[in-house]
């Protein structure tokens, strides 16, 4: 079975290092701009049933006037990134979701609140009880693609979503 997972945010908010934290366990510092959109695919199991999901990594937008929507058709499942160093990230993050709700009606949506290594405990707890997070209203998950916390996880949790339907 394939699904299609999109990523979504601003530039820069951490979707390409999350992809290759997931997909080939490596992190760099180096920041490389996406273009368009990279495709990368990864196989995940669940029990006995395989699922391979494609993972469209689009470029980031500083507004999202300017974001690709024909990248969205058919998108199973969509990851919305938000950088918690950078609170204008989290503020697109609600338009981001209508977008994804305007275009890919089936699609199942996760949160991920990327950068929390670099942040106080306090300052997180405060940044998810913030309007931002609560707004959204989709199950979120506090990643650092650096150190890979939570990336397994969070991209596991659309194949549990999925089979327990």
């Amino acid at each position: 079975m394939k699904k299609k997972v999109v990523l979504i945010g601003d530039f820069a908010v951490g979707k390409t290092s999350l992809i290759r934290r997931f997909v080939d366990d490596q992190f760099s510092d180096d920041y490389l701009t996406t273009i368009g959109v990279k495709i990368s695919t990864k196989k995940m199991k669940h029990d006995e049933l395989e699922l391979d999901l494609i993972l469209w990594d689009i470029q980031g937008k500083s507004s999202i006037m300017d974001f690709p929507k024909n990248y969205l058709v058919g998108a199973d499942y969509s990851l919305l990134v938000g950088d918690l160093m950078r609170t204008q990230t989290l503020e697109h993050l609600e338009e981001y979701k209508l977008m994804i709700e305007n275009y890919t009606a089936k699609s199942k949506v996760l949160l991920a609140l990327n950068k929390s290594d670099l942040m106080a405990s306090e300052d997180l707890k405060e940044t998810t009880s913030s309007r931002f997070v609560n707004k959204l209203g989709c199950e979120w998950f506090y990643t650092s693609a650096q150190s890979g916390h939570n990336v397994r996880e969070l991209f596991s949790r659309f194949m549990e979503i999925d089979f327990s339907c």
